[in-house]
């Protein structure tokens, strides 16, 4: 909460900057009860809105980690106020994660394809499923 406090008093926006990077580092060490995930989300909406718009990449890219809550709630406190800010980063994700995961799918079909045309007997045949596991987020 201090950390959080300070950055809201601030005006200087190199040291805005500094608390949010330490906020955002600090929460990779939050315990199990998440009592600094709990805590920023109750009071992000303290600190400007506008000092969170440099971070977004860094919050699109916490979704997938064990603050995703967090992080989710801060984003959609920018999306209510500058939802342009967050479309190109958003569909930037999108395409990125899209591109990968049809590459997945290519790389699992030519190797369906491969091991369908090893000779019966062969040790390398495996058994393969014509679905790819789920794709890791």
């Amino acid at each position: 909460p201090d950390t959080v406090q300070a950055c809201s008093k601030q005006k200087d926006d190199s040291k805005v900057r500094r608390y949010i990077s330490r906020i955002l580092w600090l929460l990779t060490f939050d315990s199990v009860d998440e009592v600094l995930s709990k805590c920023l989300e109750q009071f992000h909406t303290s600190v400007h809105i506008e000092k969170w718009l440099e971070w977004v990449p860094q919050l699109l890219a916490g979704l997938g980690s064990k603050e995703a809550r967090v992080f989710h709630a801060i984003l959609q406190t920018i999306g209510r106020v500058h939802p342009q800010a967050l479309y190109f980063p958003i569909r930037n994700v999108y395409l990125t994660v899209r591109g990968e995961y049809q590459e997945v799918l290519a790389r699992h079909k030519n190797l369906v394809e491969y091991n369908r045309n090893l000779p019966d007997g062969d040790p390398t045949k495996k058994e393969i499923p014509d679905q790819p596991p789920e794709f890791a987020r």
